[in-house]
């Protein structure tokens, strides 16, 4: 028993275990992959933010110069050049003007070393002032503050990115393909992607290992899209994920070396109570044998000189009682202290079966009851014969006893590949008022005015016994008057 006890505290235990080692391993994967996909949708909008800003910007300053162009008089424009240049040529110095020197023509030259006066440091500062402003502006038009970030990501990570880029028109036809951020991918691997985007027509979305967006610039028809490869993102998700259960593995394994070598200090002190329970049970049944076998004897010698009467059999009756009752205690405690498993041998069921259901047809018979049997044929098992005789009686004996007069009992052997089952079915005139499994309780009986037949103790015996030759006995109701127990084999 004490084994079977640690084997149940054993499986608990590693079941609530494994429960919690999954649900802590799914929620730190889930949580990680979360988080790289948001990192991830950061830097592609950090990405696609620096790009549409950009190319505003250029097409912004683009129609500057063309307007510029077109309401300059005479103006043309250079070649690759978006200024402008006047018609007119600049005026040309001629050499008096030229060899005139500084004081005549107002300018100030400084000789060498001569140190510049203030409004001509306040210039300089007014200058670099102004530039630094321009840079402000072009961070601020960037999303850039005073750190190094670009739309909440560092410059660096904006710019180490793997990506490319396709401009696509408003049919769909892909203009331009720029494949200069990422080295893996050529311009007719980048077009296959994109056109394979474009028939989902999904602005945003995961398409193989890339994840992508297409949207339309502020002043421009033409759409861009961007694909940022996040293959380093599901690597390290992936090898997170193994490296998590690997992890988890090992936890599981420690938990259930330290549990199945602590479980038997564990239930020490409950195996310890059930075992004095025992040990009482069998000393006072061999203690208590002895007075009944002295009662009966002395009623048997006052009938010898008095004769039978209605008190000696009283008394006979209930001494006969008490004596199968210790009997049956001392046999369920027999089989629950067996440590070890009962010695088992090959049997034919189908022949034990017969033999045991033909012992009570009789007494079926006498009752106004009927047995009827499905047995299969050649089903042999390994187990124990006694106890299997045993249990086979408990229950035959406890289906006749508590069936509807002139009702059915039915015994069914069933065998397949994977299992072998003996049912035992009948009918009863009200189920009991309580869960099946309360049957296998000791001193439980459906009458709780315990005037039945009987001592309470037998379903209980009879499970100790399955489980000794490594069977499984159970209980099962079916409908309203209907009783049902399953002796599965292993």
């Amino acid at each position: 028993m004490i084994k079977n006890l640690q084997k149940k505290f054993v499986r608990l235990s590693m079941a609530v275990v494994t429960v919690l080692l999954l649900v802590f391993v799914a929620s730190v994967n889930i949580l990680t992959a979360v988080n790289s996909y948001r990192e991830a949708k950061q830097k592609l909008d950090a990405i696609d933010g620096m790009i549409r800003t950009t190319s505003s910007d250029v097409n912004m300053r683009q129609d500057q110069s063309d307007s510029a162009f077109d309401n300059a008089p005479g103006g043309e424009r250079r070649p690759g050049d978006n200024g402008l240049v006047p018609p007119q040529k600049p005026e040309e110095k001629n050499e008096e003007q030229e060899s005139q020197p500084a004081e005549e023509t107002g300018e100030e030259t400084l000789t060498d070393g001569e140190i510049p006066t203030e409004s001509e440091t306040s210039d300089e500062n007014e200058t670099e002032t102004l530039s630094e402003s321009k840079d402000e502006e072009i961070g601020r038009q960037f999303g850039l503050p005073k750190e190094p970030k670009v739309f909440g990501i560092s410059e660096d990570d904006a710019f180490a990115a793997r990506y490319f880029r396709v401009k696509i028109s408003e049919s769909g036809k892909i203009l331009d393909v720029d494949v200069s951020s990422i080295s893996s991918v050529s311009e007719s691997e980048a077009k296959t992607f994109a056109a394979e985007v474009i028939e989902k027509d999904k602005c945003s979305g995961i398409y193989s290992h890339f994840l992508y967006k297409v949207g339309t610039g502020k002043n421009s028809d033409v759409k861009t899209g961007v694909f940022l490869d996040v293959s380093s993102e599901i690597n390290d998700s992936v090898m997170w994920l193994i490296f998590s259960f690997a992890s988890a593995l090992i936890l599981w394994l420690a938990m259930f070396l330290i549990l199945r070598k602590s479980s038997s200090k564990a239930i020490q002190p409950y195996a310890e109570n059930a075992e004095k329970q025992k040990r009482f049970v069998t000393d006072a049944g061999h203690e208590i044998k002895t007075p009944l076998a002295v009662i009966r004897a002395n009623v048997e010698a006052m009938e010898l000189y008095n004769g039978e009467n209605k008190w000696s059999n009283n008394i006979k009756s209930q001494v006969d009682r008490l004596t199968g009752l210790m009997q049956e205690l001392l046999e369920l405690s027999r089989t629950e202290q067996s440590e070890i498993t009962a010695a088992l041998e090959k049997i034919n069921l189908t022949e034990l079966s017969l033999k045991m259901t033909q012992s009570f047809d009789e007494l079926a018979v006498s009752d106004g009851k009927k047995i009827i049997t499905d047995i299969a044929q050649g089903v042999t098992v390994s187990s124990n014969v006694r106890m299997l005789e045993r249990i086979l009686d408990v229950l035959l004996d406890n289906a006749l006893k508590y069936s509807s007069d002139e009702s059915e009992i039915k015994y069914a052997l069933k065998h397949d590949k994977k299992s072998t089952q003996i049912t035992i079915e009948n009918k009863c005139d009200k189920l009991p008022d309580c869960d099946s499994e309360k049957l296998f309780d000791r001193f439980y009986r459906s009458d709780s005015s315990r005037n039945s037949s009987g001592y309470g103790i037998g379903l209980a015996s009879a499970r100790a016994s399955a489980e000794a030759i490594g069977c499984k006995l159970t209980a099962e109701y079916q409908g309203k008057d209907t009783i049902l127990f399953h002796l599965k084999f292993q």
